[in-house]
């Protein structure tokens, strides 16, 4: 796991990579309080699922990802790793959150809490084509610590 990397070029960072066996993660940490929820609104025409948390859309946030999500991306290509699926998750780690179900996805991004991530991670998938390690070593270089 890489914590808190810089992205070249720009003032921005990434809050966690986590380079497991089943691919890379991309980890973006939010203490946020209050209740934790995906609505799916709009008519029978146009239905879209937002992010709501504490019964503020935050639906700006799963957007925000994809900057993350390019620079890693970048990354992979410049250390020649270009094949490694990339996931990315919204973590909420100070929140309120269903009894039953509540995490999902937005577009490519998972919002979860961290048992719900935890879990996801570790399950089975394709196969990284190099050791997670020399993976890690590699985005390390590629990426600074802020």
């Amino acid at each position: 796991m890489l914590d808190d990397r810089r992205i070249p070029g720009s003032k921005a960072n990434i809050d966690h990579i986590v380079v497991s066996p089943s691919g890379i993660w991309i980890v973006d940490a939010k203490n946020y309080t209050g209740k934790v929820e995906l609505r799916v609104v709009g008519g029978w025409r146009k239905r879209e699922t937002k992010l709501f948390v504490n019964g503020r859309d935050r639906t700006k946030l799963v957007a925000g990802m994809g900057f993350q999500h390019e620079a890693l991306v970048a990354a992979l290509t410049r250390a020649d790793l270009g094949d490694i699926p990339v996931s990315l998750a919204l973590c909420f780690t100070n929140s309120e959150w269903p009894l039953f179900g509540g995490t999902g996805r937005i577009d490519d991004v998972w919002i979860v809490h961290a048992k719900a991530l935890i879990k996801r991670i570790m399950a089975p998938g394709t196969a990284l084509p190099l050791d997670h390690r020399s993976v890690a070593a590699a985005l390390e270089r590629q990426l600074p610590a802020a």
